[in-house]
């Protein structure tokens, strides 16, 4: 029906929607250099099993790059967001199988179950990406000069005992190589797996769209006023529920699970139901 018209490149239809009544959105999509608007309108005189296919013309997106709280800049969130982007992408490759691992040397992957997650980034994937990740993981600072001159007190850090100065509180961004990792996972997460991180949400069938890469949040700009501590915790940990659960890995159910959810015998189901009262098969 739609390739009667001149400039077609494809079509694309979506799953019904029982919350819309089950209809099903669709996308067509034409070279630019036809008129969008008459075949519009011929689509709309086309009656399809007596429905109408309602077909409207889809606009440009009006701001594809859209803008979050500036506080996403400050360097603890920076650092945060490093660690969670990369455990996204590697549980995500795992999911789908990229980067398989499949050949890795063993001593590699022995290592890596042995290690936490987040510090067997570069290990037990053979994502270039995350390797190395954990060296920007890592807060810096000059204690040891400023405890010479006296320029701040230091802190007594909890692990190990040992004397760190305090991070810098000033909401400063982070060194600019880190957020040039940051982007990089998020622009891979963006491209690859249609996540847009700092909209934690999953734009579903993206390719099939006219826009094969619409929508996507960056940060903003750092705010004007000092951000205080807390606000950047309260931050962190509200933000960290939101992406959660892109950071559940695919589990399989057992037999005795499946069975206490539900699961019926393909082969003996048929006759059970034909069984009960009321139903019958011919």
């Amino acid at each position: 029906m739609c390739k009667r018209y001149p400039g077609f490149l494809r079509v694309a239809i979506a799953d019904p929607q029982p919350e819309r009544r089950f209809f099903r959105r669709g996308w067509v999509t034409f070279e630019r250099t036809v008129n969008i608007k008459e075949i519009c309108w011929n689509l709309n005189n086309i009656r399809l099993r007596d429905c109408e296919l309602g077909a409207i013309v889809n606009r440009d997106l009006s701001r594809r790059i859209r803008s979050v709280n500036g506080i996403a800049s400050h360097r603890q969130v920076i650092r945060s967001d490093i660690k969670l982007a990369a455990r996204i992408v590697q549980n995500l490759d795992t999911q789908r199988s990229l980067w398989s691992q499949d050949e890795a040397d063993p001593a590699s992957k022995a290592a890596a179950e042995q290690m936490p997650g987040s510090e067997a980034f570069g290990v037990s994937s053979k994502n270039p990406l995350l390797k190395n990740i954990t060296d920007y993981l890592i807060e810096e600072a000059s204690a040891e000069e400023e405890e010479l001159l006296g320029i701040v007190e230091s802190v007594e850090c909890a692990f190990q005992g040992r004397r760190m100065s305090p991070v810098d509180k000033s909401g400063s961004p982070l060194l600019p190589q880190r957020l040039q990792v940051l982007d990089r996972l998020l622009v891979y997460l963006r491209v690859v797996h249609s996540v847009d991180y700092y909209n934690h949400s999953e734009y579903a069938s993206e390719d099939e769209m006219p826009n094969r890469c619409g929508i996507m949040h960056a940060r903003g700009s750092p705010p004007s006023s000092k951000v205080t501590p807390q606000e950047v915790a309260d931050y962190i940990s509200h933000f960290e529920g939101k992406i959660a659960p892109f950071l559940q890995p695919n589990t399989k159910l057992t037999e005795e699970e499946a069975n206490r959810l539900g699961k019926k015998d393909p082969d003996a189901y048929p006759w059970q139901l034909a069984s009960r009262p009321g139903h019958a098969l011919s």
